[in-house]
């Protein structure tokens, strides 16, 4: 199966922070999360502990992270 973990406020707008799902061929990151229109500018998606993207082929025993982008502040 493959685990995915939803971060911080995703995990509210996806509805479960972390989740997992039996697939029977490699999916793409997008089609394992809610179609929620949010921009590829506001997240990161992380495979396996590696930069990934939605598009991002995933297959059983993979471990998918979904973070927000975080900015603001200046020092």
């Amino acid at each position: 199966m493959v685990k995915i973990k939803a971060v911080s406020y995703l995990a509210e707008m996806f509805g479960f922070q972390e989740k997992e799902i039996k697939l029977e061929k490699p999916t793409a990151v997008k089609e394992l999360i809610p179609k929620i229109d949010l921009s590829t500018e506001h997240i990161i998606v992380v495979v396996n502990h590696k930069s990934a993207s939605l598009e991002t082929l995933v297959k059983d025993d993979d471990y998918v992270q979904i973070l927000p982008v975080v900015d603001g502040g200046s020092v």
